[in-house]
C-alpha cells in the first residue's frame, strides 16, 4: 500500500508540472502572435545611436510644424547666426532655437525599438504626428542617398514624458527618454530673433558709438578688444593712446546691448509709414557700429523718442525709439528705457586707480 500511494504522488506532482509547461507555452506563444514583436539583440546594437552631430552639418534649410502652426527656416551660409524665418513671416531667426532642436535630437536616448510598420505607426500616433521636421543638408544622407529627411515625433507619454520617434531615412520606431526641449510647444516667438544685437559676446571685438550720424556726429565711445583679450578705449583726439578699462565693467556693457529686444519688428510697412521712418533717419539721435572677429562692422541708427504719431502704426507717444540695422531687413521698434546704454562713455568703463578702490 505504501509503495502505491508513493507513485500516485509521483504522478500527480508530474501531471502538474507539465500542466505548468503547457500554460508557460501557451502564454509565451500567446504573446508572441498578438504583439509587434522587438528587435534582436543584435538589431539593436545598430541602434544605439539615433544620430550624431555629423547628421546635422551643413543644414540649408528646416521646417517644424506643430500644433502651434508650420514653420520654415533657411539657412543664410554656412553661419549659425545668418537663419532667417521664411515662414509665416519673413524675420530673423533665432539660432538658439535651432541649436536647441539640433541638440535635442543629438540627445535622444533610446528605450526600445519596434519595427517601422502600418500597426506601429498608427498606435504610437505617427501617421499623424505631434512634431513633424524636415531637413535639408547639402550632402546626401544615408541609406537613401537623398538630401532631405523628415523626423516624425509622435504619442506623448502623460505619466513619464517618453516619446516615440521614427525618420524617412530609418528603418525602425524608437520609444526614447523624455526629449530635454519641447519642440511641440514651440512658436513664432521662439523662431523669431527679437534681439537688435544679435552678435555672440564673444566675436565682439569693437564697439563705436556716436550721438547723431557717423558722419557728422560726435563720438561718445569708442572700444576695441586686444589680442590679449583684454579691453581698451581710444579718445577721438588721439586714437594712438590706448586707455585700458575694466574688463568686467566692459562686459556688462556689452550685455546690456546684447538685450536690446524689439517690442515690435516692423515686416509690414505702408509707402506712408515707410516715408516717416526715412524722416525720423534724417538726423538720428544715435548711430553705433559694431565688429566682429572678420573685422565686419554692423553699422545701427536710432531715431529719438518718438513723441508724433506714425502713420498706420499704432505707439504709445514718448514710451519707444526706432532702430535700423545693416544687417536686418526691418526696423525695430524698441522702448525707450534702453536707450540709456548708448550714453555709456569711457568714464562708466575705465579701470579705477589702485588708491580709488579702499574709499
Amino acid at each position: 500500500m505504501k509503495r502505491r500511494f508513493k507513485f500516485n504522488k509521483s504522478t500527480m506532482t508530474s501531471c502538474l508540472m507539465g500542466f505548468f509547461i503547457l500554460v508557460l507555452l501557451g502564454s509565451g506563444f500567446y504573446s508572441e502572435f498578438f504583439q509587434s514583436p522587438l528587435a534582436t539583440q543584435s538589431e539593436l546594437d545598430r541602434y544605439r545611436t539615433l544620430y550624431t552631430s555629423n547628421d546635422f552639418e551643413n543644414l540649408t534649410s528646416l521646417k517644424v510644424e506643430n500644433r502651434l502652426g508650420k514653420f520654415s527656416l533657411k539657412n543664410e551660409s554656412d553661419s549659425v547666426l545668418n537663419w532667417s524665418l521664411q515662414t509665416p513671416r519673413q524675420l530673423p531667426a533665432n539660432s538658439e532655437s535651432i541649436k536647441q532642436i539640433i541638440s535635442t535630437l543629438e540627445d535622444v536616448k533610446i528605450r526600445r525599438v519596434y519595427p517601422k510598420d502600418q500597426i506601429n505607426l498608427s498606435n504610437f500616433s505617427l501617421n499623424n504626428p505631434l512634431v513633424k521636421i524636415t531637413m535639408t543638408t547639402t550632402k546626401q544622407i544615408a541609406p537613401y542617398e537623398s538630401d532631405t529627411f523628415n523626423i516624425s515625433i509622435g504619442l506623448l507619454n502623460p505619466i513619464d514624458g517618453s516619446t516615440y520617434i521614427t525618420a524617412s531615412n530609418k528603418d525602425a520606431i524608437y520609444h526614447i527618454e523624455p526629449i530635454s526641449n519641447p519642440i511641440e510647444l514651440m512658436g513664432l516667438s521662439d523662431f523669431v530673433d527679437s534681439r537688435v544685437v544679435s552678435l555672440p559676446e564673444t566675436s565682439i571685438t569693437e564697439v563705436q558709438i556716436y550721438r547723431g550720424s557717423i558722419d557728422s556726429g560726435r563720438q561718445l565711445l569708442s572700444i576695441s578688444r586686444t589680442e590679449s583679450n583684454e579691453w581698451v578705449s581710444f579718445s577721438s583726439n588721439n586714437s594712438n593712446d590706448p586707455r585700458d578699462l575694466e574688463t568686467q565693467k566692459v562686459r556688462e556693457f556689452l550685455v546690456q546691448l546684447r538685450n536690446i529686444r524689439a517690442q515690435l519688428i516692423l515686416d509690414k510697412r505702408t509707402e506712408a509709414l515707410e516715408s516717416a521712418i526715412d524722416r525720423l533717419f534724417n538726423r538720428p539721435h544715435y548711430s553705433f557700429s559694431i565688429s566682429d572677429l572678420e573685422g565686419e562692422p554692423v553699422l545701427y541708427e536710432t531715431s529719438a523718442v518718438i513723441n508724433q504719431a506714425l502713420p498706420d502704426l499704432r505707439l504709445e507717444p514718448g514710451e519707444s525709439f526706432i532702430v535700423r540695422a545693416s544687417n536686418r531687413q526691418h526696423p525695430y521698434v524698441v522702448h525707450k528705457d534702453t536707450l540709456s546704454v548708448l550714453s555709456t562713455t569711457y568714464d562708466n568703463l575705465k579701470k579705477l586707480p589702485l588708491n580709488k578702490l579702499f574709499y
